[in-house]
């Protein structure tokens, strides 16, 4: 009996701790067209002023390289976004997917160039997260932002001074969440089973 309830401690101890496979938006674009009009990729997104593609992560045709910062060096994965743009996520359909909690990112110039841009985050319409990163050379920005409670999370990008082919970037923008999936459930289970085996 007590093999069995610490079989079970240890079930539960290994569930909560087990975070579930972060979801990266990069791979809910869609398609780039290079053109600056309204499209959108239902049910997941919309983009406004379809000016993002930069990176081998996201299709399109402006750099083939990765996003890579200055001081953090390469990603694979994360959002390109060529100037001045507006993309406007849809969370419940992604929530059909995967449970999430937290939006995260790390928001800077690419080394490919640019100059300064203004990384702004709307949850719902409201403004969460307003930075900006001043040059390709200014130290990038880690942001953290809960979207527990909300149904659209937009990602804008602004020109912060002259506009000259800034190419700002969400790199490494994920949905996570402490909420584990069904697949990290079974291998708990199984690792424990296999430990109470080797007890018996």
């Amino acid at each position: 009996m007590g093999k069995i309830f610490t079989g079970i401690i240890l079930v539960f101890s290994m569930v909560i701790f087990l975070e579930a496979t972060p979801l990266y938006l990069s791979d809910y674009l869609g398609v780039a067209s290079g053109s600056y009009t309204t499209v959108s990729y239902s049910p997941y997104m919309t983009i406004n002023q379809q000016c993002y593609a930069f990176g081998a992560d996201r299709p399109g045709n402006y750099s083939t390289n990765k996003i890579s910062f200055q001081d953090r060096g390469i990603f694979n994965k994360g959002i390109g976004a060529h100037s001045a743009s507006s993309i406007l996520f849809y969370l419940n359909p992604l929530r059909a997917i995967q449970s999430f909690s937290t939006f995260e990112t790390i928001v800077g110039i690419d080394v490919s160039g640019g100059y300064g841009t203004r990384f702004k985050i709307y949850l719902d319409g409201v403004l969460v997260e307003n930075v900006v990163v001043s040059s390709v050379s200014a130290p990038s920005i880690y942001i953290s932002v809960d979207v527990t409670n909300a149904t659209t999370l937009s990602l804008v990008n602004e020109d912060y001074g002259p506009r000259g082919g800034n190419h700002s970037a969400w790199a490494d923008a994920k949905l996570t969440g402490s909420v584990p999936e069904p697949a990290n459930f079974l291998l708990a289970l199984v690792m424990v089973s296999f430990l109470l085996y080797k007890k018996l």
